[in-house]
Order: structure tokens, then sequence, then C-alpha cells
């Protein structure tokens, strides 16, 4: 690689990153108000505005994110087109088996644990419930539509434009989005064992996306995956 191109392979990189960090930065303003939401009084007037208030603000940075992705020719996000006539089977065979390996892959998470530890909580559930419990409304659309959005972006078609090796950028997609849901482990076998957990989901929705390439597949598999988290939290709410 001679200097020029050399140059252009660094700016393009720093560039990438450099999206990265904005669309990182717009997923933390989203969790902005679920988080005043834990802090504010338990009162349905208070609970209803800032619900409101989080609700669009998720609505807009993730049309944002999704623009950004167009902008940039990094995806497009068209959930009609497939399923559209002839595309529905095949869609829906394809979003049935990401979702069966996505379950697999957290029963063997979970599974893993309960052998290590077996009353060990994951604090990132810990906190979904909680959450659930301060504002119910705007942490299931957060949970189930905007972090989708912007995890696919990043830890999905970001990575894996920066990684020009598919295989690697699998691994360091899987490790990443491992790392990031393991934040606030206090206990050292609780940070390790949640990693493995979440990395392993990381890992298969990494290999989804180096299979089909599609940035609307990922994410829509990443809804019905945090769809049945949802769900299954419901009975502990009571």
């Amino acid at each position: 690689m001679d200097y020029q191109g050399q140059e252009s392979w660094v700016g393009e990189k720093i560039g990438i990153v450099g999206i990265l960090i904005g669309l990182f930065i717009l997923d933390v303003i989203v969790e902005i108000p679920l988080a005043a939401a834990g802090m504010l009084e338990p009162s349905f007037s208070s609970q209803l505005i800032i619900t409101g208030i989080g609700v669009i603000v998720g609505i807009s940075s993730a049309a944002l994110c999704i623009l950004c992705l167009k902008k940039y020719h990094w995806a497009d996000f068209h959930p009609v087109h497939l399923f559209r006539e002839g595309n529905t089977a095949k869609t829906v065979g394809i979003l049935a088996a990401g979702l069966g390996m996505l379950i697999l892959a957290n029963t063997i998470g979970f599974l893993l644990m309960y052998l290590v530890q077996h009353d060990i909580v994951l604090r990132n559930q810990e906190l979904l419930i909680e959450l659930m419990r301060a504002a119910p409304v705007m942490a299931a659309f957060l949970a189930i539509i905007a972090a989708p959005i912007f995890e696919e972006a990043i830890f999905r078609v970001g990575i894996f434009r920066l990684i020009k090796d598919a295989n690697i950028a699998v691994v360091v997609s899987a490790i990443l989005f491992g790392l990031f849901h393991v934040f606030g482990e206090a206990l050292l076998l609780g940070f390790l064992l949640s990693l493995i957990a979440y990395a392993l989901v990381g890992f298969v929705l990494a290999k989804i996306y180096q299979k089909y390439q599609s940035y609307t597949i990922n994410v829509l598999v990443h809804v019905l995956i945090n769809f049945v988290a949802v769900v299954e939290i419901l009975p502990i709410l009571g």
C-alpha cells in the first residue's frame, strides 16, 4: 500500500469510528429520559410526561440513526421489502431460525451461569426489571425498538465496516456486544459469566449479519429476542 493509499485507508477508518461514536452518543441520549423516570416520584402525571418525552426522543434518535446509515451508504432499513410477494415465506423462515438460534444461545448462557453459580442474577436483567417498574411503556419501547436499531448499527454494520475480515469482525462484534451489556456487574465472576452469556448472543447476531448482510434482518431478529425478554419478565412485575 503506497502512502496515498495508506492515508486514504486511515482516513476511512477514522471516519467510521467517528460515525460509531456519534451513534453511541445518540444511544446514550435515548437512555436519559429512562434514567430520569427512575428518579421521579411515581405519580401518574410525571410518569406520563417523561414517558412521552422518552418515546419522542427514542423515535427521533432512531430515525437519525437510520438516516445516518443511509447517508453514508452503510445500510438501508426497509422492513416492508422483506415481506413483498414471494419474499414473505423466506423472510419468516430466516427470522424464525434467527430467533431460535438466539434463544438457544441465551439458554446455553444461562445454563452455564446456573452450573457455575446457580443464584447469580444478570445486572442487565435487574436493570430492565427496575426500569419496567418505573416506566413500563418507555422501557419496553426502548428495549424492543430503539435498542435493536442502535445496537445493530453499531455492533454489526459498523464493526463489519471497520474490520474487513468477516470472521474477525464476528469475534470482535460478539465481544464488544458482550462488554456493552455487562456494564455495572460488580463481581468478577458475575462479569465473566455475563460477558460469556451476552457474547454468545452477540456471536449469533454477528453470524446472521455475516450470512445475510442485511441490517433490516438483524434489527427484526433483535426486536424479536428483546420482545421475548420483555415478555419473560412481565410475571415478575406482578
